[in-house]
């Protein structure tokens, strides 16, 4: 799933949980994906380094790989194997 982080916040067990929106300023179309994220995920940086949760903010866009199964929900629920940062969050999203 790809799309811009539109909520982030962190949580109990796992690191944290992000929202990913492809279509922010749509409320009721587009990929949308509630994503936990466990300390064990990788985040990949735009220097392609490997990071951890704190690199993530609201307005990046990201690409997301699931580990396991996938809550058929909107929007989706999943836990993160990996994301991908592709851009640096300079968008305001609204």
């Amino acid at each position: 799933m790809a799309g811009r982080i539109t909520s982030l916040s962190a949580s109990g067990s796992y690191a944290g949980s992000i929202r990913v929106e492809a279509n922010p300023l749509s409320a009721n179309t587009g990929d949308k994906a509630q994503v936990s994220v466990p300390a064990s995920a990788t985040i990949v940086l735009l220097t392609r380094a490997e990071g951890d949760f704190r690199a993530l903010t609201v307005g990046q866009w990201v690409r997301v790989w699931f580990n396991g199964a996938v809550a058929l929900s909107y929007p989706v629920q999943g836990t993160a194997q990996a994301i991908a940062i592709d851009s640096a969050g300079i968008t305001v999203v609204k």
